[in-house]
């Protein structure tokens, strides 16, 4: 949960899913998954 807010609130700052996954250390398509609005970390 932790991670997935990190990744969201780093896209709202304007970051691009490739900077996101070089700070965060997840793949991009992790990034993605996470960014969706229907992603629920409590049931991936």
């Amino acid at each position: 949960m932790k991670v997935v807010k990190q990744v969201r609130e780093l896209r709202k700052q304007g970051f691009n899913k490739g900077e996101i996954a070089g700070l965060v250390g997840i793949n991009r398509a992790t990034v993605a998954k996470y960014l969706k609005e229907d992603f629920n970390p409590a049931n991936p």
